[in-house]
């Protein structure tokens, strides 16, 4: 079962005969029905996304237990659409200020909140509850909320709300080392001389589950290169990767390996990695990569089978000397397991 770890959440608001209520923090005075206009607004009940704290000190928990998981989400904000036309609104958690630093531990979690209409002035909540992509604790955490409207003649960008002093338990993997990695370039570009050798393939890990990926990396190149990270971007089964030792290890002239306590993360919003030691490729050299185990949880009974699945995985490589672009390089790989 694919899983996948939002950090966005659409949420489809239709305002029944709403009347048009401009604030004057949005910039203008009034607007003109006959043509899309598009407005900032900053927190204010009154707006036309309006938007009030409502976060009772209520710990957003996920913990990962042997005999069953404690999953608390709570109610952090409401937001209320005063446009007269039907908008469809997005909300994020735009930023998260704790120690962790992290911004993919917590998400939105209003599934099936919004299936209906909002009569007019009405309100709903906004929810808050772990990713479980990030591990993480917190009492006093600021957490930056964004809010869009979409509709016609009037849109609404930039509705924006920081709630303060959020308490979270969150059980997921590592926090890891950095924002996801941007554009990223794919392996079969002509200009990376990385390529994927042969057929991927999942091997027995622990009792004998089938929740290790292995495949071949080969530079194609003359100079060496070296795998200095990794960003799982996304698995058609498994919520995380991990293991008792190395999730990560890349035999090469000089072996790369990556050791994280509480796993890493899988996911378009999961953290970049570091290697604990950079794997060197040389020239014309093929290296063995091996990433596991895949699991549905943090428990090694959780493994699941990769056989059949696929995973695309952006590695961060150094030497490549791709022109406009620095190092190391963000080298993206999906693979077809068998």
């Amino acid at each position: 079962m694919r899983i996948r770890r939002l950090r966005s959440l659409g949420l489809a608001l239709i305002v029944l005969g709403a009347a048009v209520l401009v604030a004057p923090t949005l910039g203008f005075d009034s607007i003109d029905a006959e043509r899309r206009v598009s407005a900032d607004a900053a927190a204010n009940p009154n707006a036309q996304l309006g938007l009030q704290q409502a976060y009772d000190g209520t710990q957003i928990q996920y913990v990962d237990g042997i005999f069953g998981d404690t999953v608390v989400n709570a109610t952090v904000a409401n937001v209320t659409n005063r446009v007269g036309n039907p908008l469809t609104v997005d909300a994020r958690v735009a930023s998260i200020d704790w120690s962790g630093g992290s911004d993919a531990v917590l998400e939105v979690s209003n599934d099936g909140d919004f299936s209906g209409q909002l009569a007019t002035n009405g309100t709903v909540p906004i929810r808050l509850g772990c990713s479980q992509q990030v591990s993480g604790t917190a009492t006093d955490a600021t957490v930056g909320i964004t809010v869009d409207g979409s509709g016609d003649p009037v849109s609404v960008q930039g509705a924006t709300i920081a709630v303060q002093n959020v308490a979270f338990n969150c059980d997921g993997a590592g926090a890891g080392d950095g924002d996801p990695p941007d554009d990223p370039i794919p392996i079969t570009d002509p200009r990376i001389d990385l390529q994927v050798v042969g057929q991927p393939a999942a091997t027995q890990g622990f009792f004998g589950a089938n929740s290790v990926v292995t495949y071949d990396l080969e530079n194609t190149g003359d100079d060496p290169v070296a795998v200095t990270g990794i960003h799982i971007a996304d698995a058609s089964a498994g919520s995380r990767v991990r293991r008792g030792g190395d999730e990560l290890t890349i035999p090469a002239s000089s072996t790369g390996n990556l050791d994280q306590t509480d796993g890493l993360s899988i996911g378009a919003n999961a953290p970049q990695y570091d290697l604990d030691q950079n794997a060197t490729i040389a020239g014309g050299q093929t290296a063995g990569v091996e990433l596991g185990q895949f699991r549905a949880g943090s428990y090694f009974w959780q493994q699941v089978d990769m056989r059949g699945e696929s995973v695309t995985v952006v590695l961060m490589v150094e030497g490549l000397n791709v022109s406009g672009r620095e190092d190391p390089v963000p080298v993206e790989m999906t693979l077809s397991v068998q």
